[in-house]
């Protein structure tokens, strides 16, 4: 993204943040927040949508507003129905979603004939959902998205100095930046090397926490892998696949297809650790996921194939579904060009169901 660009886009994403900073502080009827979700949905980097339409301007709709307020198309052309529902904030905090508000937007965003490959509840702060809607959003694969939340992560992404321009306060000691790029540079360079040597490589970085593991990972999975082909960064939980995912889309300096492979059912939430270290005790769902989320072997195949050759694919997936892509990759006799294991270490002496444990040998 140019300086021109970049600037533009924080000049609008901060006139957002001052929006809703203006406009939640009293009673609002939510027509100010569709418009503004239209608006920065192509600036948000985690939506992934290239553009997105008001109901009434969508080109392909068909009769009134009955519940869908904007429609967002995302870089591989799938569509996502949105409905923005707006509260008067206190402290950040709003009002929870009731059943009743989320039931119209499940009849005309659902169903058999449904265009939608998503489906997402847009709110303007910390607006939780009560207990009868939850059930509704669960069962009908609702995502639930902070919009000031998200444009804030945004901004912040966009307002971080790039390596040239951050400079250590101590001439003597370098700049986290300057560690990362370091960090990269010997990874790349020996991978590199020895998979010319000996047509394979692996290697292991160990840093500890707040040194930028996620950031290296990118830029160690952007500088191997060529636009259309295809890498893998797995993690031990949905939370972090999120989070992972999240952060590749907004810092990336390539285009990216990304691809979530994880689900609620393989997530072992309260499990001790003791017991499994790849358990996810996360308190997140596969449902709070942004974009395509799957398990299913034959969609992650036809996936990969499908990978447009301007863009990079990237896998985010958690050690519970990572089976999942060693079947698929054997199903459509794919390779993967870089895979990496984030806290891998949560991975040491783990035994697994024999079918289980063969597949990941494989993968």
């Amino acid at each position: 993204m140019s300086d021109q660009s970049k600037g533009s886009a924080l000049s609008k994403l901060e006139e957002a943040l001052d929006q809703i900073e203006e406009t939640s502080g009293g009673p609002t009827k939510g027509k100010w927040l569709e418009a503004l979700t239209a608006d920065c949905a192509p600036l948000l980097a985690d939506w992934d949508c290239r553009t997105a339409w008001l109901w009434n301007d969508w080109p392909d709709r068909t009769g009134r507003d009955i519940g869908i307020d904007v429609v967002a198309e995302r870089h591989d052309g799938a569509l996502v129905a949105i409905q923005c529902k707006s509260r008067q904030l206190h402290d950040g905090d709003g009002k929870p979603i009731t059943k009743g508000e989320v039931d119209a937007f499940v009849a005309a965003a659902s169903g058999l004939n449904s265009p939608f490959a998503e489906r997402w509840l847009v709110v303007n702060g910390a607006v939780d959902v009560n207990g009868n809607a939850l059930p509704v959003m669960e069962s009908h694969q609702i995502r639930h998205v902070n919009l000031r939340a998200d444009i804030q992560r945004q901004y912040d992404a966009l307002a971080r100095p790039s390596s040239s321009e951050e400079e250590s306060p101590d001439p003597q000691v370098e700049s986290r930046d300057a560690m990362q790029d370091e960090a990269v540079r010997k990874a790349c360079d020996r991978l590199t090397d020895n998979a010319e040597a000996t047509g394979s490589s692996r290697d292991r970085i160990i840093l500890p926490c707040g040194t930028g593991k996620s950031r290296i990972a990118l830029r160690i999975i952007e500088q191997l892998t060529e636009p259309g082909q295809v890498s893998a960064i797995l993690c031990p939980s949905i939370a972090l696949v999120a989070q992972l995912r999240g952060e590749f889309l907004m810092h990336s300096q390539q285009g990216i297809a990304a691809l979530a492979v994880c689900s609620d059912q393989t997530a072992a939430r309260g499990t001790d650790l003791s017991k499994d270290q790849t358990a996810d005790l996360s308190q997140t769902s596969a449902r709070d996921v942004k974009g395509t989320v799957t398990t299913d072997a034959t969609e992650i195949s036809d996936w990969i194939r499908a990978v447009p050759r301007d863009r990079m694919g990237v896998i985010f997936g958690t050690y519970q579904s990572a089976f999942k892509v060693a079947e698929a990759l054997q199903q459509g006799s794919h390779e993967l060009t870089c895979m990496i294991a984030d806290e891998a270490h949560r991975t040491a002496g783990i035994k697994r169901v024999v079918s289980q444990a063969q597949q990941l040998r494989n993968f």
